[in-house]
């Protein structure tokens, strides 16, 4: 439901045109699969380390570390409150100087943090570990805050909201679902945090190959251009009928 809110220039073209998909799920992937795909490759690493912090180490500080659980509570609290004005700001600046060094810069910072993130937090020490929230929170936001933008410009305006919600339940089942289950069987079986380090890494890495693969593509609209200050992305399909 919208209640005085425009429908986006590039669904009005579509609904002008007489062109509205039917059958948008179908239209997907039959003509957009590898887009979807790859798009929620690249959607993984981002909830893989925000559910790692805000989630799974609420139980490993108090297994590893013997930590209160009231210590990471507060610091993942602390942590989100950083959070949101810092998406704002990176989602700003994928606009003014493109998606591509924004989305990369904060995929590669996950793969760069990973190691580092588990030594920081194995010292027990309270500015270690914050630290350690900080960088990863850095990294974080600048994935998220060009990937709404990013995911949407990968799918033609007919089927964009459904490639958009497929790519991100993608990577939100990847990286929130599966992610802190596969942390935990790891932690049990070596009871180290090497593995679970590693996991990150090897899923930060998948995320950066999948979004520069889209990149190299050109998926992205205006002509795959979107590390090159790109026009801001408008709101995708709007009707119910459309989907």
């Amino acid at each position: 439901m919208r209640l005085g809110v425009a429908e986006s220039p590039d669904f009005t073209a579509v609904q002008r045109s007489g062109a509205i998909s039917r059958s948008p799920v179908r239209d997907l992937i039959t003509n957009n699969w590898r887009e979807m795909l790859l798009g929620g490759l690249s959607s993984t690493a981002a909830p893989t380390l925000g559910y790692l912090m805000f989630v799974y180490m609420l139980a490993y500080s108090r297994q590893a570390l013997g930590l209160p659980p009231t210590y990471v509570l507060w610091l993942t609290v602390a942590a989100g409150v950083v959070w949101i004005p810092l998406v704002l700001v990176t989602a700003r600046l994928a606009d003014r100087i493109g998606r591509r060094p924004v989305l990369l810069g904060g995929l590669i910072g996950i793969v760069v943090w990973a190691l580092p993130f588990f030594a920081l937090v194995n010292t027990g020490s309270l500015a270690a570990m914050i630290v350690a929230y900080l960088g990863g929170v850095i990294a974080v936001s600048f994935a998220t805050g060009a990937q709404a933008a990013f995911i949407a410009e990968l799918f033609p305006a007919p089927v964009r909201y459904s490639g958009t919600s497929m790519a991100y339940q993608i990577g939100s089942i990847l990286g929130g679902g599966v992610a802190p289950i596969v942390f935990a069987l790891l932690y049990a079986r070596s009871g180290s945090s090497t593995p679970i380090a590693g996991y990150l890494l090897a899923t930060a890495a998948l995320s950066l190959v999948a979004t520069f693969v889209l990149f190299t593509r050109g998926s992205a609209r205006n002509g795959g251009t979107a590390s090159t200050r790109p026009e801001p992305t408008p709101a995708v399909e709007g009707t119910a009928d459309a989907h």
